[in-house]
């Protein structure tokens, strides 16, 4: 084959290119994303020379590969900032593949100052190798925990939609739903807990994510009101629905969770700790729960699932959580990988509380 290389050039992106770059993702994945989806994506900030944090390769006047940057502040359970930014939008044509592009458009963005300031840089991926060469580690693979609700529902995971396969999933289908009611408690009304829709970030809200991160001494996304109101409440690709569990008027629990055609999605969960404790204090909980199955339901989900990464005592916590009311788990997910840029920030997998809510711009 030619070799193209020395007319390949690695550029960094601004808002001129946004067009042309997001035409590229859209050819790419014959997806329909919107400028105004990009722009929410990848051009919150931008530096003062008009550069923002997206790199990508050009041949021949001809976008061949991206690369981006999205930072997204973490916070730990002394509640110290971590300064961190997620791997996105790694797309190389498919003719340009083994050209090394996937490292220079890196390098490139290694070359901006604040992109060696974060404390580390993190994302998921189906392909760790090229990450790996780079100095990334993976730290784990994402499993999922879900519901079937009728005889579609796995097959709206599994993209299986032809025969003999479709008559299996089907039968399995219909035998997870039958397990999962079976194995779900009867739940009975309480009057002391209600259920209230959030528009904004609260303190009583704010203290109960405090005490989930500080009790379970873990690390995770800053959810604050200002990365609410970006993540959540301004989401130009879906809306999802923000729902807070309350004991006595008292907030101790928050789900966030939406639907996208039939398969719905728990973004995040968080939960005051001593809810978690034990069987009857779950109890509690399990009224959210419902009310989320019920309310997607309502919009003809045939499937509901989760994310679940992590073998410390929370991350197992809510996993049996699921489990108790009658959720499954599979291993099918993606890498986790990491490039620790900060030696004193020395994190481990087990150091994270990792949802939905890391996921790309389309929460479900």
């Amino acid at each position: 084959m030619e070799d193209l290389s020395g007319d390949i050039k690695i550029k960094l992106a601004t808002l001129n290119d946004a067009n042309r770059l997001n035409n590229f993702f859209n050819h790419y994945y014959n997806e329909n994303r919107s400028l105004d989806q990009w722009k929410w994506l990848f051009a919150r900030k931008i530096s003062s020379d008009g550069n923002l944090l997206f790199s990508y390769a050009e041949y021949q006047n001809k976008i061949i590969g991206t690369q981006a940057l999205i930072p997204i502040p973490f916070i730990n359970s002394s509640n110290q900032m971590i300064n961190t930014a997620k791997s996105e939008e790694t797309l190389i044509s498919n003719e340009f593949r083994g050209k090394n592009l996937f490292d220079l458009m890196y390098q490139k963005l290694f070359k901006i100052n604040e992109v060696n300031n974060f404390d580390f840089i993190w994302g998921f991926t189906p392909a760790v190798k090229p990450f790996e060469r780079i100095g990334f580690e993976t730290l784990g693979t994402t499993s999922q925990v879900f519901k079937v609700f009728n005889n579609k529902g796995l097959s709206e995971i599994t993209g299986s939609y032809e025969n003999p396969r479709l008559f299996l999933e089907k039968f399995l289908s219909l035998s997870c739903s039958i397990y999962s009611n079976f194995k779900k408690p009867k739940l009975k009304k309480k009057d002391f807990i209600s259920f209230e829709s959030v528009s904004s970030f609260s303190n009583d809200l704010k203290g109960v994510v405090e005490k989930f991160l500080d009790r379970n001494n873990v690390t995770s996304i800053n959810r604050s009101q200002d990365f609410f109101e970006w993540r959540i409440f301004n989401n130009p690709f879906n809306k999802p629905k923000f729902i807070c569990l309350k004991e006595k008027g008292k907030p101790i629990a928050y789900v966030i969770y939406g639907i996208n055609e039939s398969v719905a999605a728990i973004v995040d969960f968080i939960v005051d700790p001593k809810y978690l404790e034990n069987k009857e204090s779950n109890y509690l909980l399990f009224h959210l729960l419902q009310h989320v199955e019920n309310d997607v339901k309502k919009e003809n989900a045939s499937i509901i699932r989760s994310w679940n990464l992590g073998n410390n005592p929370l991350s197992k916590k809510i996993l049996n959580l699921y489990k108790d009311f009658g959720w499954l788990e599979t291993q099918r997910g993606l890498s986790f990988i990491l490039k620790n840029q900060n030696k004193d920030n020395n994190l481990k997998l087990n150091d994270l509380y990792i949802t939905r809510l890391m996921n790309q711009g389309a929460l479900f």
